[in-house]
């Protein structure tokens, strides 16, 4: 995969970058039938055997034109049709790293998007699963949140052809975590909608075509979801599922306009113009933490601060059929639950604040702020919500004992037997 170099690379003759925000400055050039380029620039058109005169109105002729968005670390791919790979190599190294290439994109109204870190095991079924879709007008753009395992291996081993040529593969450089991620896939997504899939999960061969039917049928909707059922790690059902997401735009605007929480999965089609609206996925005030705080419920604040839109008639709803598999695993069950409950109440606490029309709190402030008895009723919902859902795997194991067991801890720590008052 595509290692980012210090400062130019070199691209084969088939792509023409040109940067049109600092061509004139020359940063960047033809060299010896290449074209150099420097990470550092933030605009660039690609064009397919494009004219290579730096003359801006030969652009205009040009075809297949798109605008990326590269950071300044330069996470980036490419891609030609006549060659599924690129080969680039570097002016400060002798390399010849391989690269996955992003073809020209679909013109479609929707943009599928895939955060991966660590899922080689589970990667090829989920991209088989959108492969399968009934739909198939859409783009696909998987972001590499710098894997440590074989995750892009499998990737370019799996990617299904009929999909090669609409997919797009970021590559990280450094992991920067599940938000950062998804904001990204969010900002080169340029489509109407977006639609978020976890690495290791499925889908319903018929999910798309429902969740996009529904929202294309009413312009309120900005935002359509569906139920998800528990799968294993050998993608059983286990039983159990989210059941969560109001069925109605009526039941919506009742819980908006209570200043309820906005609980939906992430596997929901989302018009992109809106999310933008509200902010995209919050990154900023989070940075004097000692947990990742922006990388749990992250989902619940997109659409919490969606929600504000009721006041333009906007809705979120689910289709109260399930169509996505989620898959459970121990590692799931034991994230960090504190983190999750504080960034709730973090949530809960802004959006009270919007609805106020006062200024928010960034993380920081609002965290910092928690008094000692504050901090001590969070743990206690964290402990009851763990043996809840330890209740849960236990039962499902048949472990019915040890289940009763939980179920009766997770009672004591809900009414606050075990803790100080």
């Amino acid at each position: 995969m595509v290692k980012m170099v210090d400062n130019y690379d070199y691209f084969d003759n088939n792509i023409f970058l040109y940067c049109e925000e600092s061509v004139l400055s020359k940063k960047i050039r033809s060299v010896n039938s290449c074209i150099l380029y420097e990470p550092s620039t933030q605009a660039i058109h690609m064009h397919k055997n494009g004219s290579r005169s730096n003359s801006f109105r030969q652009f205009m002729y040009w075809c297949e034109s798109r605008i990326y968005y590269i950071e300044n670390y330069s996470d980036f791919s490419k891609i030609t049709k006549k060659n599924p790979e690129v080969h680039i190599q570097s002016k400060t190294r002798n390399t010849n790293d391989t690269i996955l290439v992003e073809e020209f994109m679909n013109n479609t109204d929707l943009t599928m998007i895939i955060c991966v870190y660590n899922c080689e095991n589970y990667i090829a079924k989920t991209l088989r699963s959108i492969d399968d879709q009934r739909y198939k007008s859409f783009n696909l753009i998987i972001i590499d949140d710098s894997s440590t395992d074989k995750t892009l291996d499998e990737i370019n081993s799996n990617l299904p052809r009929s999909i090669l040529g609409t997919t797009e593969v970021v590559c990280l450089q450094n992991n920067a975590g599940v938000a950062y991620a998804r904001n990204l896939g969010m900002m080169k997504a340029r489509t109407k909608y977006i639609m978020y899939i976890d690495a290791d999960d499925l889908l319903y061969p018929e999910m798309v075509e429902k969740l996009i039917s529904k929202i294309e049928s009413d312009d309120e909707l900005i935002g359509v979801g569906c139920y998800l059922e528990y799968i294993d790690e050998l993608d059983n059902a286990i039983g159990g599922g989210i059941y969560l997401g109001s069925t109605s735009k009526s039941e919506f605007f009742e819980k908006a306009k209570g200043n309820k929480l906005i609980f939906m999965h992430l596997s929901t089609i989302i018009n992109r113009e809106s999310a933008l609206k509200v902010g995209g996925i919050e990154l900023n005030g989070f940075e004097d933490c000692d947990a990742r705080f922006q990388d749990y419920c992250e989902d619940l604040d997109l659409f919490t601060r969606l929600s504000d839109l009721y006041t333009e008639n906007k809705a979120l709803i689910v289709l109260p059929e399930v169509l996505y598999k989620y898959r459970k695993t121990m590692d799931s069950v034991s994230s960090n639950t504190e983190a999750m409950f504080t960034k709730m109440k973090y949530v809960k606490h802004n959006l009270i604040k919007r609805r106020k029309c006062e200024e928010e709190s960034t993380f920081n402030e609002y965290y910092y702020s928690l008094t000692e008895v504050e901090l001590l009723d969070i743990k206690r919902r964290v402990k009851a919500s763990d043996y809840y859902r330890k209740a849960g795997f236990a039962v499902v194991n048949k472990k019915f004992m040890k289940g009763i067991y939980m179920m009766g801890q997770h009672s004591l720590y809900l009414h606050n037997m075990w803790f100080p008052k």
